[in-house]
């Protein structure tokens, strides 16, 4: 999970921010463990490892077409604001206690023209080298957020933690909403940055959000999630 900057503060005005120092020296956080009998449900959301010369770190990602997966602008760009390149960047689906279902190379990153401004638009779009085949990975499609909706939200990915399997809670309730972005009450720890909010619609379950940072409220661990909206939908279906 990163640092979310002062503005970030500014903005909700509410909360406190955690580095991903402290949430790694927290203890008992983060989601439960999803039991190994439901991953074969789940097996659109992947790890999106990041391995270059010197850098070597992991988000979750969600494969939402099958040759698109989405996940956290800020999980692909680097220290100096550059996007990694392509071929750092692997997503590998259905991760199982070092089980590997698909692994997907990416071919191009796609960062939300305006990550750099804001927590509000961190969204990312990987396209994959080729497709994910279908008789073994089914894409979880895009939605949208509902607004005014307290319905309970799904959140499922990979925290450090716990990175040999899955980690989930499907009783995340929104607390509060700002522009893109909302807070649901779920705690997320490092590891789960660019996990998919999931909401269930009566076509089935749909990716309406990642998972963009932590806050804290009077103690109170919460998840802040951005709508990855039009940009994100429009470059998908614009796909050749």
């Amino acid at each position: 999970m990163r640092r979310i900057r002062q503005f970030g503060v500014a903005l909700l005005g509410f909360a406190v921010f955690v580095t991903s120092a402290q949430l790694a020296r927290a203890e008992g956080t983060g989601l439960p463990r999803l039991p190994e009998q439901d991953h074969a449900e789940w097996t659109a959301i992947g790890r999106l490892n990041i391995a270059g010369f010197r850098t070597r770190r992991a988000c979750t990602g969600t494969l939402i077409a099958p040759l698109w997966v989405l996940t956290a602008a800020h999980c692909v760009r680097r220290p100096d604001g550059t996007t990694e390149p392509p071929g750092n960047v692997h997503f590998v689906a259905g991760w199982l206690r070092g089980d590997v279902l698909w692994h997907g190379r990416a071919a191009a990153v796609h960062t939300h023209p305006d990550a750099a401004r804001g927590p509000s638009a961190d969204v990312a779009l990987i396209k994959l080298q080729s497709p994910a085949p279908a008789e073994i990975l089914a894409p979880i499609p895009l939605g949208t957020l509902p607004v005014g909706d307290d319905r309970a939200n799904a959140i499922i990915g990979y925290q450090s933690t716990r990175s040999a399997m899955l980690s989930a809670a499907f009783d995340c309730p929104a607390t509060r909403t700002l522009d893109q972005m909302r807070v649901l009450d779920c705690p997320v720890t490092p590891g789960l940055s660019g996990s998919p909010v999931l909401s269930r619609t009566a076509s089935g379950w749909r990716v309406t959000a990642v998972v963009s940072a932590r806050i804290e409220q009077d103690g109170h661990a919460q998840a802040v999630v951005v709508a990855p909206g039009a940009w994100a939908s429009g470059l998908v279906d614009g796909t050749p």
